[in-house]
């Protein structure tokens, strides 16, 4: 069946509705990508693209949403893709074509939650699959966010760059055999609270004086404050 065909559309909705009697989940999953530069790509490539990519969504969606909507339950999915988020180079037809799933899918959501009827929408975007379908369309140098650029990078390739997070990286002001990276060397907070005594007596050093010490220094104020007052109060001196 071609999804771009109104009328197709038309007589498989309803030889599906009448096998199943329902349609619960609609996924709206046909695709096409060109891989060309704009000025490459033919016209009816481009026009084949969003009849699939995105007329195609309205097509099938109309001849299945009436059903759902008197049942007052459903789900609609979009598949678009990534480049429904971002553009992508060689792919102006494509990543346009997205963008318009995308908005198709939002646009779709708002309208339905207005009506109350029960019936929602999902969109979906996922990156580069290998089907096949990308080859020869996917960029050129592999994207950081790409899974697959990690085993394509070649051996030993940036593993000389030291960065924040590096083991190798030496802490700053670190030396000696105990600095930062070091078999056996431990890590150490910049800045080191000095002791202080607590009420009970015992000795104590903090990690983390923005908390502690504050509490400290303001509990030591009440009790001095609370002790004040008695001393006033029954007259006693020390």
């Amino acid at each position: 069946m071609n999804v771009a065909d109104r009328d197709q559309v038309r007589e498989a909705a309803a030889a599906t509705l009448a096998a199943v009697d329902r349609v619960d989940v609609l996924v709206n999953n046909a695709g096409v990508v060109t891989g060309k530069p704009l000025l490459e790509a033919s016209e009816d490539q481009i026009q084949r693209t969003f009849d699939v990519n995105v007329l195609a969504l309205y097509w099938v969606t109309r001849a299945f949403l009436p059903g759902m909507l008197t049942r007052r339950r459903g789900t609609v999915v979009t598949v678009a893709s990534a480049a429904g988020l971002i553009g992508v180079a060689r792919q102006t037809d494509y990543a346009a074509s997205k963008h318009a799933a995308v908005g198709f899918d939002e646009s779709l959501r708002a309208e339905l939650r207005g009506s109350g009827r029960g019936v929602r929408t999902l969109v979906v975007c996922p990156y580069y699959i290998d089907t096949g379908m990308f080859e020869g369309s996917a960029p050129a140098s592999p994207s950081a966010a790409d899974p697959r650029s990690e085993a394509r990078r070649p051996a030993g390739a940036g593993r000389d760059r030291v960065g924040p997070r590096s083991p190798a990286a030496p802490a700053a002001g670190a030396a000696g055999p105990r600095a930062a990276g070091a078999p056996g060397a431990r890590l150490r907070c910049r800045r080191r609270p000095p002791r202080h005594q607590h009420l009970d007596g015992a000795l104590h050093r903090a990690c983390r004086p923005d908390r502690t010490h504050r509490r400290g220094r303001r509990r030591r104020r009440q009790v001095a404050v609370a002790d004040a007052r008695a001393r006033t109060l029954t007259g006693c001196r020390r």
